[in-house]
């Protein structure tokens, strides 16, 4: 943990606060739980400075849909775990 920098921590937890939201999403589709994700992520991108852009603009982009479809959050939330590994 304290191996890695700062920006990869951030976007390690984000990557995992990212994937939880995609399956609440898809799966459990509770409004409330993804509001708190997703605010969460929002607050951890906006103190990570050393995020790469796309990753910052992801997390950004997934914490701000406030009237997204459970599928539009899924979408939003997989392509920010993505980014986040490297996959896209």
């Amino acid at each position: 943990t304290a191996a890695f920098p700062a920006g990869a921590r951030a976007a390690f937890y984000i990557g995992y606060l990212a994937a939880q939201t995609a399956y609440n999403a898809a799966v459990v589709k509770d409004p409330a739980s993804d509001r708190s994700f997703r605010a969460e992520i929002g607050a951890l991108a906006s103190r990570a400075g050393e995020l790469p852009a796309n990753i910052h603009a992801d997390a950004i982009a997934l914490s701000s849909a406030a009237n997204a479809t459970p599928l539009q959050v899924d979408v939003l939330a997989t392509r920010l775990t993505l980014d986040i590994m490297g996959r896209q």
